[in-house]
């Protein structure tokens, strides 16, 4: 059962990634929506979500005991 959660894991983690780089790649595209929902900051909170689920991706693939 260990080896089965750690492969789900090892294949969920591209979702994550790919979500992640979607954000900083479309990061003008993103920030115009944000802006127009009232966000502050746009752009930095674009970026900063970006990264955060990059940095999701890497610890769910990291924590497996």
């Amino acid at each position: 059962m260990d080896l089965l959660v750690l492969v789900a894991r090892i294949l969920f983690v591209p979702i994550f990634l790919a979500s992640g780089m979607g954000h900083l790649g479309a990061t003008d595209a993103m920030a115009g929506y944000a802006a127009s929902k009232g966000i502050p900051s746009p752009r930095l909170a674009v970026q900063g979500s970006g990264l955060l689920i990059d940095r999701k991706s890497t610890r769910l693939n990291s924590s497996h005991t």
